[in-house]
């Protein structure tokens, strides 16, 4: 168990504590390393390894019910757009033990996990904006830009069809993650196409703490594919 989950540091804040507890009935060994964190245009994670984050200690042993509190500090100022990382947690196997094999039984599995740490920019900002609504074929593509200097952490994306007259025919929500600042993050969405035809417009929102964006896309007849 980790707490918190989330590690938020400043130019005010340069180092915090991570609280490590064993809530196995084995003992735990873990290894600790810090990775800058970009992400691609599809939501995945880049890990690239990084100094900026230093770590105490990088290897830990806790025993049944035990608990242990890291060190986790940063090396370089704030700069004008949020630094993101990753810290990895990655259990170690016993002395002489082995990795689980498929179908094999009595190894045993290790686990690997891993927290974001945000370093707040020197202003923090934010601001998002909603480009290139498309549907193509009955499937819907737009991107959700990131402008501004933080991150964002939507909960949902709304996507909802009405026809002419105004009543919703289509709702569609797309799980919450991360689009890291500067960011940009493309989805699809794809569109019955007996709903699709019945639709006069689509409307994509999002909500990012108490900022509400939104897009408007009115279509046309060959939107919709059959």
């Amino acid at each position: 168990m980790l707490e918190p989950v989330h590690l938020f540091l400043s130019g005010a804040r340069a180092s915090t504590l991570l609280l490590v507890r064993n809530t196995g009935a084995e003992p735990l060994r873990l290894q600790l390393r810090a990775f800058a964190w970009d992400q691609t245009s599809d939501g995945s994670m880049q890990l690239d390894p990084t100094s900026d984050v230093l770590v105490f200690p990088t290897l830990l042993s806790l025993p049944p019910g035990d608990q242990r509190s890291i060190r986790v500090a940063v090396t370089v100022p704030p700069g004008q757009v949020e630094r993101t990382y990753r810290l990895v947690l990655e259990e170690l196997l016993p002395p002489g033990s082995q990795r689980q094999i498929p179908g094999g039984s009595g190894a045993r599995v290790v686990t690997k996990t891993s927290i974001p740490v945000f370093l707040a920019p020197v202003k923090p900002i934010v601001d998002a904006r909603i480009e290139s609504p498309r549907l193509t074929n009955s499937v819907l593509t737009f991107e959700v830009r990131n402008i501004g200097k933080v991150h964002l952490l939507p909960p949902s994306i709304r996507i909802s069809g009405a026809r002419s007259g105004g009543a919703t025919a289509f709702e569609h929500e797309i799980p919450g993650w991360y689009i890291l600042a500067a960011g940009t993050r493309r989805y699809t969405v794809p569109i019955p196409p007996d709903v699709c035809r019945t639709l006069d417009r689509v409307q994509i929102q999002i909500r990012a703490g108490e900022a509400v964006y939104s897009e408007r896309l009115t279509l046309l007849p060959a939107s919709c594919s059959g």
